[in-house]
């Protein structure tokens, strides 16, 4: 049985053998692939929406 306490957290990826930036570095490199999108377009909407900075958020004083 898996405990959600587990299963969160920065020693999930050493278990990867990554840090977080570099985790959150490659999977904005794999969403952003027009193959990603083709294969899985919900999850890589989601990935975007969480990861990949919008010009919308980038405006200051808007």
């Amino acid at each position: 049985m898996v405990v959600p306490s587990q299963c969160q957290g920065p020693g999930r990826l050493a278990t990867l053998g990554m840090s977080v930036s570099e985790y959150r570095r490659r999977l904005i490199a794999i969403a952003v692939r027009p193959e990603a999108m083709a294969y899985d377009p919900l999850t890589v909407r989601r990935i975007r929406r969480r990861l990949v900075p919008s010009s919308r958020a980038q405006v200051v004083g808007r």
